[in-house]
């Protein structure tokens, strides 16, 4: 995480479905991404389909006009 945003790279970061977890490894797992994220803001937790589509969602409306998808 720390080599990418040194690049300039924008990293979005999900937990996602960690209703399986302790809650110790649920708060570390957000601390790992939250750090990890470019900014705090970055960061989405969601525990179901519809948070999960709200978070890729948000994520895409973040992005800038310089996304460029390839196949």
């Amino acid at each position: 995480c720390t080599n990418a945003k040194a690049q300039g790279i924008k990293i979005y970061t999900v937990l996602f479905n960690h209703g399986t977890m302790t809650s110790t490894q649920v708060a570390n797992s957000v601390n790992l991404l939250t750090q990890c994220a470019s900014q705090n803001s970055f960061f989405y937790q969601a525990s179901d389909l519809p948070s999960l589509n709200s978070a890729f969602a948000a994520i895409a409306g973040g992005l800038s006009n310089n996304v460029r998808l390839v196949r």
